[in-house]
């Protein structure tokens, strides 16, 4: 049921979408495509956290672009979601992030609807998990293990949070590397703090994002290692980190 609260007065202006991407300049072109009429619309704020590598994207597609700020992380050669969005956060002025992939599609119904539901939710005593939509149908693949994802099959979710409440419980534990079970881990420490998630699939079913389907493989050992480590997550809090 929607909360009749008016706990904020959230605009677009407060709003930060936090970026991170490794290896995939074709899909950052793709997404800025995709959504670059929004976030000129609705004067989002966009921060880029990118892996350094030999395949960077064309910055050149961005130049003189107001709204968006790019950082280059050295991680070295190892992928760490983790580590590019507390990254973003980290460098985030406004108090409102949205923590976003390079395989997300933000919808009309999301503009629509997003300033309603952050406005009428208590940011310091919940977060949103945006529903996430495959566009496709999709076959993933690990060590001949086949995966089928059906089209507008739900796909995990994506956060919106205080930037002080996800700095405050440590942000994602960077322990985790790739990606997987990182959101889960620091959805149990938020919980532990008594922040709790408001899933928008079940209340607001117009305010949801998309996931661009992608044939591929599957998270693999990385995320067995970060399944182990959100098995064993006890604390209610880390240290926040912006490095492995």
């Amino acid at each position: 049921k929607k909360n009749s609260t008016n706990y904020n007065n959230i605009n677009f202006q407060d709003i930060t979408i936090v970026l991170c991407l490794k290896n995939r300049p074709k899909r950052f072109k793709l997404y800025y495509t995709l959504n670059k009429s929004f976030f000129e619309k609705y004067n989002i704020k966009l921060i880029i956290t990118e892996g350094k590598s030999n395949n960077m994207i064309d910055t050149s597609i961005i130049k003189d672009v107001n709204y968006i700020t790019h950082y280059v992380v050295d991680i070295k050669d190892v992928w760490s979601r983790a580590v590019l969005l507390n990254y973003g956060v980290d460098k985030c002025k406004t108090g409102t992030v949205i923590l976003s992939d390079i395989d997300f599609i933000y919808t009309h119904g999301f503009w629509n609807n997003i300033l309603d539901l952050l406005n009428h939710t208590d940011l310091k005593k919940s977060f949103i998990g945006l529903a996430l939509y495959e566009t496709e149908k999709t076959i993933h693949d690990n060590n001949n293990n086949k995966v089928i994802r059906d089209k507008y099959e739900p796909y995990s979710a994506c956060y919106i949070i205080d930037k002080n409440v996800f700095i405050t419980v440590g942000g994602f534990d960077t322990k985790m590397i790739g990606f997987g079970w990182e959101e889960r881990e620091l959805q149990k420490r938020l919980l532990k703090n008594k922040v709790e998630t408001i899933y928008t699939g079940l209340n607001y079913p117009y305010c949801y994002v998309l996931h661009y389907s992608h044939t591929g493989k599957l998270r693999g050992t990385p995320s067995l290692k970060n399944f182990d480590l959100l098995s064993k997550s006890k604390t209610s809090k880390i240290e926040f980190k912006t490095t492995l």
